[in-house]
């Protein structure tokens, strides 16, 4: 760190003694301030896969209660009620008002059954060894990522900063005291005292300069793009 402060100063044309003033990183201006653990939060939220895996680990934990159901014997109840009046072949009796009528058998009957299926335990043991794991697979899944999730926002966030730290320095020191070294330069060279080829090297010192600022804050704008990514989504 100090051997790159000390090449910073030795680029800026700053002495020992002088303060190394740094301005705030452009892509950190105009952004809202997040927390770590809100970033967290919000990436456990919003992140697709992560609800994808929560979705199938309900999904595979509905497939084992469903197979663990099925392993069990259906038992069946049937009732059944029916209606039977039959004629007692050609006899005839007579009525209460004296009127010849044929016999008749009049019944209501009810029957009823329960039916138990006899199998062995193991005759589902297969299905239920596969719905299992595949609700542990689903489980652990979900599990890996609510860990690893957390870890890839961190990760994202430190090389933001990192970058927009740089792109600060850039700015506020470097960019800043190379343009002022050549409005220096050009006044001592319009009063004769420095030559146009000085001039000219130290204008090209600041093209190299601007060029390393518009990379520097090229590759903050990517991480800020990764660290949305690792969120899940926009950050304001």
């Amino acid at each position: 760190m100090k051997a790159a402060e000390w090449e910073l100063r030795r680029l800026c044309g700053l002495e020992a003694g002088e303060a190394l003033a740094l301005a705030e990183p452009e892509e950190a201006r105009g952004r809202r301030s997040y927390a770590m653990g809100e970033l967290k939060k919000l990436a456990l939220e919003r992140r697709p896969e992560l609800a994808l895996a929560r979705a199938e680990e309900a999904r595979s934990a509905a497939e084992a209660r469903l197979a663990e159901a099925q392993g069990r014997p259906d038992i069946t109840i049937s009732v059944e009620y029916a209606l039977r009046n039959e004629r007692f072949g050609n006899l005839y009796g007579q009525t209460a008002a004296g009127a010849v009528a044929a016999l008749r058998d009049r019944d209501n009957v009810i029957s009823g059954g329960v039916s138990i299926p006899l199998f062995a335990k193991r005759r589902n043991a297969g299905n239920l060894e596969a719905a299992a794991a595949r609700a542990v697979g689903a489980r652990d899944r979900r599990q890996y990522l609510e860990v690893a999730i957390p870890l890839e926002v961190q990760a994202a966030w430190e090389r933001w900063r990192a970058a927009a730290e740089a792109l600060g320095i850039l700015e506020g020191a470097v960019v800043r005291q190379a343009e002022k070294n050549v409005e220096v330069m050009q006044q001592a060279y319009e009063l004769g005292q420095l030559r146009l080829l000085d001039v000219l090297n130290e204008r090209r010192r600041l093209m190299e300069t601007q060029v390393a600022r518009a990379g520097a804050e090229g590759a903050a704008r990517r991480r800020w793009i990764e660290l949305e990514r690792a969120v899940g989504g926009e950050l304001k």
